[in-house]
């Protein structure tokens, strides 16, 4: 979620004029346009468009659309109008191409979860004649946190000073980097933040912090495999009762 893909799409022009060409790409639902970076020729001197400006032109007026109007699906379809092509090479043992590349993001929807499949389907027409074609699969990767959270020792009197401490970690299905990653901890009723709050051990949050009882951290990037502790005294309150 939240990746970028590059995909980089060559036809191969033929030694013609081919009239009425274009590209269309659909993204399957949860991927999104998001950069057009290029077209390049190989062979520019032989190999023209009819659309005004050239191939920066046809890069710069494609048209970015939805094609089932909703969410998952939103600047998933683009369109690229080559005008008229002129292949006047002919040479046959070496071939003219056009190569476009452009970049499409892993959306945060409801569909994307861990395992599924998202691919795209782009059509090349020229001169009424269409040639399909798709990249392999990607698979959806998602991370997935744990807190485990532990007070020693686990029996006190009011008024007796424990520590906590809050052991952050990727659960067993996790499989991709967490990012932005952010952690709330509130302490329980009948103890009351006593200090000592401090990063020890693992990857070390870029903000560490405590408001009224509520523990704030926070990382950027939370790399797979990695874990964090954080450790903090509390009192027992007088209120406490026991068993509490």
């Amino acid at each position: 979620i939240g990746e970028v893909l590059t995909y980089t799409l060559t036809v191969t022009v033929p030694e013609a004029v081919s009239h009425n060409v274009t590209l269309v790409d659909t993204l399957d639902p949860g991927l999104a346009f998001v950069a057009f970076d290029s077209i390049v020729v190989s062979d520019p001197g032989a190999v023209t468009t009819s659309i005004p400006g050239g191939f920066p032109a046809v890069l710069a007026g494609r048209v970015v659309g939805n094609p089932d109007v909703s969410p998952e699906t939103a600047g998933s379809r683009v369109t690229f109008d080559f005008g008229t092509i002129t292949n006047t090479d002919v040479n046959s043992s070496v071939a003219e191409t056009i190569t476009v590349t452009y970049r499409a993001v892993v959306l945060n929807t409801v569909g994307n979860v861990r395992g599924q499949r998202r691919n795209n389907s782009a059509v090349w027409t020229a001169s009424g004649v269409q040639t399909p074609a798709s990249a392999p699969d990607v698979t959806v990767v998602e991370p997935t946190l744990t807190v485990d959270k532990q007070i020693a020792p686990s029996g006190a009197d009011a008024g007796d000073t424990v520590t906590v401490t809050l052991v952050v970690s990727h659960a067993g299905a996790s499989d991709a980097d967490a990012f932005d990653v952010a952690l709330s901890d509130a302490l329980p009723a009948g103890l009351v933040f006593a200090g000592n709050l401090q990063h020890t051990a693992g990857l070390a949050p870029a903000s560490l912090s405590e408001t009224s009882g509520t523990i704030a951290a926070s990382w950027p990037t939370f790399p797979l495999g990695a874990t964090s502790t954080i450790t903090f005294d509390a009192t027992v309150a007088t209120s406490a009762t026991p068993g509490q």
